[in-house]
C-alpha cells in the first residue's frame, strides 16, 4: 500500500519507457501525482496494481471528487514479462491502455 506523492502508476508499473526511448530527447513519464496505490505480488510471476490518483498539471488534475483510476496486471517469467495497464481519466471520461 502506498499513499502520498509519486509518479503515476500508468508509467511506473510498466517500467517507464524502458530501453525503447531516450528520455533526454523525448520526455517520458515522471508525472507526479497524489496517489493511493495497492500493489499485489502473488509470488508466482503474477502481480497486479490498482491506483487512485489526483493527477498533475493544469489539464491533468481532477476537478471533482472522482479520482483517476489506474489498474494493471503483469506476468514475469525467465524469458521476460508481459504487462497491461488501463487508466480512466475522470476529467475527460476517457480510457487509455498500454499492453
Amino acid at each position: 500500500l502506498r499513499v502520498g506523492k509519486d509518479d503515476t502508476a500508468f508509467d511506473t508499473f510498466i517500467g517507464y519507457a524502458g530501453n525503447v526511448i531516450q528520455d533526454t530527447l523525448v520526455p517520458y513519464g515522471g508525472q507526479e501525482s497524489n496517489v493511493v496505490q495497492y500493489y499485489f505480488d502473488a509470488g508466482n510471476g503474477f502481480s497486479g496494481m490498482v491506483s487512485l490518483e489526483e493527477g498533475a498539471g493544469v489539464v491533468g488534475t481532477i476537478d471533482s471528487y472522482v479520482p483517476h483510476v489506474v489498474g494493471g496486471l503483469k506476468y514475469k517469467g525467465d524469458w521476460g514479462a508481459i504487462t497491461g495497464v488501463v487508466a480512466y481519466d475522470s476529467d475527460f471520461f476517457v480510457v487509455a491502455v498500454i499492453g
